[in-house]
């Protein structure tokens, strides 16, 4: 939905998914891997400034929700273990995210955009109350989206 708040001005929300992760790889051949996946429902809500009628800039929060957890280790020799701890995950992970928006796009015709906007997280993944949500308590999600807008 875009809604025209005047000639120049427009409120944009949105519903998308995000799966965000991290991988890191260890020992002394960096064939061992830990990998995390996190899925959320993200809204954002920006506002949009149309510097000419094709560019626009954008600014504004989003909003995400998680839905899911994975984590995966991986050994050198190709075995994994897979863990679904969507379940358990708010024992240890933040399960609200608020980040802030700042991105800008092109109307490639009135019905069709095309924008990039860099999402930098506010809140903690993690709980630092156990061991698990503690290795994530200093980390925050940082995105950046590229979108295709279709208006009907």
């Amino acid at each position: 939905l875009n809604a025209p708040i005047s000639t120049t001005l427009s409120l944009q929300p949105e519903v998308i998914y995000n799966d965000l992760g991290s991988k890191v790889t260890f020992g002394n051949d960096h064939k061992n891997s830990y990998s995390t996946n996190l899925g959320y429902i993200a809204v954002p809500v920006m506002l949009q400034y149309n510097a000419t009628p094709e560019f626009y800039l954008e600014a504004g929060p989003e909003f995400g929700f998680l839905i899911s957890a994975k984590n995966k280790l991986k050994d050198g020799d190709g075995r994994s273990l897979e863990t679904d701890w969507t379940k358990t995950a708010t024992r240890n992970l933040n399960t609200f995210n608020l980040g802030v928006g700042l991105g800008l796009g092109y109307h490639i015709t009135p019905k069709v955009s095309i924008n990039a906007r860099y999402v930098a997280g506010i809140t903690n993944i993690g709980k630092d109350k156990d061991l698990i949500g503690k290795s994530y308590s200093d980390s925050k999600n940082n995105v950046f989206q590229v979108g295709l807008g279709l208006a009907f």
